[in-house]
C-alpha cells in the first residue's frame, strides 16, 4: 500500500499568524511554494495559498497579518495515511494542499502537483516496455 510518506515533501516552508502578508509572499517567491502552513506554538493553525496573498491589497499587504487571510479550517493527514485516503479527502473537501502531522509535530506537506507528478512517474513506469526473460530450457 502506498502512504501518504512515499509522496509527501520533507522540506516544509512555514508562517507565523502574526508574520505579515508581504513577508509570506517573499517567502514563497523564495521557496517556489503555492502554500504556507501556518504554525503557532508548534501546531498548524492555518494554510496561506499564493491566491490569498494575491488577492490582499497592494496598499494594505505590508500591514495585513497572514491570520487576517490564511484558512483557519485545516485538513492534516498523517505519513502512514494510505495515499489513496488523502486523496479522497482532497477531492471531497476540494483541497489542494494537506499539511502531514506526526504527534502533533508538521513532518511534511502534500499537494495536488506532487499527487499528479507521483501519477505521472507510475503512468511512465507502467508504460517502459520490460525486458522479457528468456526461456527457461
Amino acid at each position: 500500500m502506498i502512504r501518504v510518506a512515499h509522496v509527501m515533501s520533507r522540506r516544509i516552508v512555514t508562517a507565523s499568524p502574526s508574520d505579515s502578508v508581504e513577508a509570506a509572499a517573499r517567502l514563497m517567491r523564495r521557496h517556489a511554494c503555492e502554500y504556507l502552513p501556518v504554525r503557532h506554538r508548534g501546531r498548524v493553525v492555518g494554510i496561506l495559498a499564493r491566491g490569498d496573498v494575491v488577492e490582499t491589497s497592494p496598499d494594505v499587504v505590508s500591514r495585513r497579518r497572514i491570520e487576517a487571510v490564511m484558512a483557519r479550517e485545516v485538513l492534516t493527514v498523517r505519513p502512514q495515511t494510505p495515499l489513496a485516503e488523502a486523496t479522497r479527502v482532497m477531492r471531497d473537501w476540494r483541497t489542494p494542499v494537506l499539511p502531514v502531522v506526526a504527534h502533533e509535530r508538521l513532518v511534511g506537506i502534500v499537494t495536488e502537483s506532487m499527487l499528479i507528478a507521483y501519477l505521472a512517474d507510475l503512468v511512465d513506469d507502467a508504460a517502459r516496455p520490460r525486458r522479457s526473460r528468456p526461456p527457461v530450457a
